[in-house]
């Protein structure tokens, strides 16, 4: 996510673990670590998962740890489809 994000949650740079990124043109980019409780509208649950914040424009990319872990997603464009549904906990 953008850095400016981190900023309106006050998760300070300075205290954040760092974290290169790669990206798209393959050049390295640096970031920091956060934490962000999330909520799914049409969700009970929250889950907390974590967040490297860079100092650039880009579009807000999801990861497997902390959300594809916690839930399966179905998107089918061609039938107009896109669900969220938890995964049972074992």
């Amino acid at each position: 996510m953008p850095a400016y994000i981190a900023e309106l949650f006050r998760i300070e740079k300075q205290r954040a673990d760092s974290r290169p990124m790669m990206g798209i043109s393959m050049e390295p980019i640096a970031g920091f670590v956060g934490e962000l409780t999330i909520r799914i509208r049409g969700q009970a649950e929250t889950f907390v998962a974590p967040v490297v914040f860079v100092d650039t424009e880009m579009p807000i990319v999801l990861g497997r740890e902390g959300f594809f872990d916690k839930y399966r997603i179905k998107f089918e464009q061609d039938h107009d489809t896109f669900e969220i549904t938890p995964v049972s906990k074992r």
